[in-house]
């Protein structure tokens, strides 16, 4: 993903997490996470579907589908985004899209929020259930994002090179003076065997 996607959902995340005022709507809340969650989930091979608005409410916001390899079937993700104004998710939220996700077949679920989860509500996903729930705040949304940005790749063969000269000039020193030997650690020495 290239940087200006990761600002953009950087972006996203800072107006999650700035709109949890009494003048924000949850309705415009949820359009800003589908354009987070879309491209996030797309990079594990899901594609993510909002679920149709009924008389009442599933329990549930998204489905992100991934069609297995080889004629297995299809991966389901069930979604639910919670957003808050200055409050936090409890248990009674967590167990409500256990049910939903029981009723619809699911074997996994995630519960995102603007706010924070309760001690509570981390300890019910501990129970064994028959579906696996993830939890997820703007913390781990922004640590999400983070992942996705590209790591600088290292010339390892110029380490390398690095390391054996050093080892080299390391023996050398052992060799003319030997009392020197009882300051290196052992793991040190381990290196100087490669070598």
């Amino acid at each position: 993903m290239n940087e200006s996607s990761i600002a953009e959902l950087k972006s996203i995340i800072r107006e999650l997490d700035a709109s949890a005022t009494p003048a924000s709507s949850p309705l415009d809340a949820e359009r800003k996470f589908a354009k987070l969650l879309e491209p996030l989930l797309g990079q594990a091979g899901y594609t993510l579907e909002k679920t149709m608005p009924l008389a009442r409410d599933r329990g549930y916001d998204f489905v992100a589908r991934k069609n297995a390899t080889g004629g297995a079937s299809t991966d389901e993700l069930l979604i639910e985004y919670k957003h808050l104004r200055r409050s936090s998710i409890g248990a009674g939220e967590v167990r409500q899209l256990l049910g939903a996700a029981v009723l619809a077949g699911a074997s996994r679920a995630m519960l995102v929020t603007n706010a924070r989860f309760t001690y509570a509500a981390r300890e019910a996903i501990r129970v064994t259930a028959p579906v696996a729930i993830e939890l997820v705040d703007i913390d781990a949304l922004r640590s999400w994002v983070g992942r996705l940005e590209e790591v600088p790749s290292l010339d390892l063969g110029q380490i390398a090179i690095f390391r054996r000269e050093l080892s080299q000039k390391l023996i050398a020193l052992i060799a003319r003076h030997p009392g020197h030997l009882e300051g290196i650690e052992w793991r040190e020495l381990e290196y100087l065997a490669l070598i």
